[in-house]
């Protein structure tokens, strides 16, 4: 072989092998770790957040012969009409509201709060005014007492009883049918007239009072009263 064709294949077999190691892939070294990329997280913005309202405290219960306090209370008692609105154990309730709160119940008429036995929540304030001066009439509340700053709900816990008979008097009552009814509650209901030897008829609740041992009782050891939330003579 001469040096010119030893030249040229020499020079092809130098190109052949340099295509040769350029298409070969290079492996990666065997240490070699895949870098793990850290995302930060994202921080809640403390506007987003919101916050819980305050719940509302338990009403303190009051029982039936305790006196009325201030404060959010729950308590028992039967309505009597009274100027205003419903008195209620002395915390006068306006009808309108007395009402709304009883719409689910059907009690939304007046004669459907007077003597009927009903449980309060309410908020209640104390409240004072200045006595009048001596030898002035003044046509206003004065002294102190309670009265609802919010009325939160109301419920009938028994409806009025109705009674009817002949008023008679017994033993500083005066009794009609089989129950005992104050003079004072007659006086009131019935704007002061008379009931004595007429027919009424009564809307309010029964009650029981048991009596003591040395006290001149009935002959059960008991007396059956009624409590007068409205009345009316009978033609």
């Amino acid at each position: 072989m001469g040096t010119r064709e030893s030249s040229s294949f020499a020079f092809r077999w130098s190109a052949f092998a340099l295509a040769l190691t350029a298409c070969t892939r290079t492996p990666p070294p065997e240490n070699s770790q895949a870098q793990a990329v850290s995302v930060p997280t994202p921080i809640a913005s403390a506007s987003a957040s919101t916050s819980t309202p305050p719940e509302e405290p338990a009403p303190r219960a009051i029982a039936e012969d305790d006196p009325l306090s201030p404060g959010l209370v729950s308590f028992q008692g039967m309505g009597v009409p009274t100027k205003g609105g419903v008195d209620v154990r002395g915390v006068t309730f306006s009808v309108e509201a007395l009402s709304s709160a009883l719409a689910s119940a059907g009690a939304v008429h007046e004669d459907d709060l007077l003597g009927a036995k009903l449980a309060i929540v309410a908020e209640l304030e104390q409240v004072s005014a200045p006595e009048a001066p001596e030898g002035i009439a003044v046509q206003s509340r004065a002294g102190t007492w309670l009265r609802p700053k919010r009325l939160l709900s109301a419920r009938v816990v028994a409806p009025a009883q109705m009674i009817t008979g002949e008023a008679n008097r017994s033993k500083g009552f005066m009794v009609v049918g089989e129950y005992l009814v104050s003079r004072k509650d007659l006086a009131w209901a019935l704007a002061g007239q008379d009931p004595e030897g007429k027919r009424v008829r009564l809307w309010g609740q029964p009650r029981t009072v048991v009596c003591d041992p040395n006290s001149q009782c009935l002959a059960g050891g008991s007396l059956p009263l009624f409590d007068v939330g409205r009345a009316e003579l009978v033609p």
